[in-house]
């Protein structure tokens, strides 16, 4: 057999070993569904990365303090870092990735699916051992996750890799690159800027970010403690509204109630008992009797109206006998009439009143008493 013809069936194996690889592909994807495949419309499910069912590793971490961190860490350290949601696989940071992944695998459509199936994997594995894991994806590289649980729920996960425990298959990657349509020698120029590192120094930097994971979780779950906080602060501020607004709502009505009442008191009494006094006024009737009929009179009118409590209340130095003359004064009568009334001389009605305006703060001025007070209602 010549040499051309051993070529010949070499490249026709490669081309069915091709075929067979991508047919297992293919076939895992109908069996496996990937993250872009999974139904998000079950309840359950789409709630599954978040805390009490509401919150999101967004809500409960300052996601650019983070990066920041992680960002400091593979710098220090050379290895890659990145923050998964979880169950999403959605990259919410990544720091230091390799050329590798960037430019070929997550580059590629066919390939990036492998990528998501792998992360898949990694991360369905941590949370089965409920803690950190360490794989090699289904591109060669090996990768490492460390999950971050807040009240016993598995929100996101840190991961780090796409490096190699031992110098790589080299034959492989030249294989991967013709399936996917890589450019040969820049995919090896990428490979070979991978680094070779030991499985401890891996485990050390896994160990690391667990640490890292516990403090973020710890952060996480005290935002989310004054989150809870805060909007039970909120609800009892809203209850204490409403109850305020419920009790100014009964204050206005008792308010109107006393007014109708009052108002209803004052109408009964001129239309159904002042008539009776002036019939009463046009009988014969001596002095004492006249003088008595005003006073019964004025008292009730003092009691129909709210004047007496109002000017008492708002001028609390007027003495009693000045809070009845004002009352009098308030309904018509002059001075001769009121000293009639209340048994004493006009002088003293005339020094009651000048002690009235001083008290009311309008002595020496122009002002109609009867008028001013007429103006308490």
């Amino acid at each position: 057999m010549n040499q051309k013809s051993t070529d010949v069936e070499l490249e026709g194996k490669i081309k069915e070993l091709e075929q067979d690889a991508l047919g297992r592909i293919k076939e895992e994807k109908t069996l496996k569904p990937n993250a872009e495949q999974i139904n998000f419309s079950n309840t359950e499910l789409e709630n599954s990365h978040l805390v009490d069912g509401k919150y999101s590793i967004m809500d409960l971490v300052d996601i650019e303090i983070l990066h920041n961190s992680l960002d400091k860490f593979s710098l220090a350290s050379g290895f890659t870092a990145g923050l998964l949601e979880y169950p999403s696989q959605k990259r919410l940071i990544s720091t230091g990735l390799r050329n590798i992944c960037t430019k070929f695998h997550r580059a590629f459509p066919e390939s990036a699916e492998i990528c998501r199936d792998s992360n898949i994997q990694l991360t369905e594995h941590s949370k089965e051992l409920q803690g950190p894991s360490i794989n090699t994806c289904r591109h060669g590289l090996v990768d490492g996750v460390t999950p971050i649980v807040i009240r016993g729920r598995n929100i996101a996960y840190l991961i780090t890799g796409q490096i190699f425990f031992e110098k790589p298959d080299i034959k492989r990657f030249k294989k991967q690159a013709k399936m996917y349509g890589y450019d040969l020698d820049a995919y090896l120029e990428a490979l070979s800027e991978v680094p070779v590192v030991s499985e401890d120094q891996f485990k050390n930097a896994l160990s690391f970010l667990k640490e890292q994971s516990t403090i973020i979780a710890e952060i996480g779950l005290k935002n989310l403690e004054l989150k809870e906080s805060t909007k039970e602060l909120e609800i009892e501020k809203s209850n204490l509204k409403e109850a305020n607004i419920a009790l100014q709502v009964l204050l206005d009505k008792r308010h109107e109630d006393k007014k109708e009442m009052e108002e209803n008191v004052l109408t009964n009494v001129t239309e159904m008992m002042i008539p009776y006094f002036e019939k009463i006024r046009k009988t014969k009737l001596n002095v004492q009797q006249q003088t008595i009929l005003s006073i019964l009179e004025s008292y009730l009118n003092e009691i129909a109206s709210p004047f007496t409590r109002k000017i008492s209340q708002t001028y609390l130095n007027l003495t009693p006998t000045e809070i009845e003359v004002a009352n009098l004064i308030r309904h018509g009568r002059n001075s001769k009439e009121i000293a009639d009334i209340m048994c004493l001389s006009t002088r003293t009605i005339y020094n009651h009143r000048k002690s009235i305006r001083k008290k009311l703060g309008i002595e020496n001025k122009e002002i109609n008493l009867r008028s001013y007070l007429l103006s308490f209602r």
